[in-house]
């Protein structure tokens, strides 16, 4: 499949060339086609991150999550420091197993 309108072969953030999966959007076993002529592509690379083409605005952007975007993993590491102080917290203040329990289901 050859797609027409995106032209990013690397992911933007990460440059990830591996490419996991891309289309074309169809619509009852056909290709669908905005008025304009023009046809919703996609492209998603194995970090996680993709583009997409949207004919409504002739336009292809970025959409979802490079995970290994610095600022992303910088993220994680700060909610799991977060995570673990919650619980030191609440274990440090008596406070019973039986709600600490509770608090690391939502945690989590």
């Amino acid at each position: 499949m050859k797609l027409i309108y995106i032209k990013k072969k690397k992911c933007p953030i990460c440059g990830c060339g591996e490419i996991v999966s891309e289309g074309i959007e169809t619509e009852r076993n056909q290709i669908k086609i905005h008025t304009n002529g023009e046809r919703w592509e996609y492209r998603r690379f194995l970090c996680g991150r993709g583009v997409v083409y949207d004919p409504k605005i002739s336009m292809e952007y970025e959409k979802g999550q490079c995970n290994n975007d610095p600022k992303y993993i910088a993220m994680l590491k700060l909610e799991t420091k977060e995570r673990q102080e919650i619980l030191y917290f609440c274990k440090e203040n008596g406070i019973s197993e039986y709600t600490i329990n509770k608090i690391k289901h939502h945690l989590y």
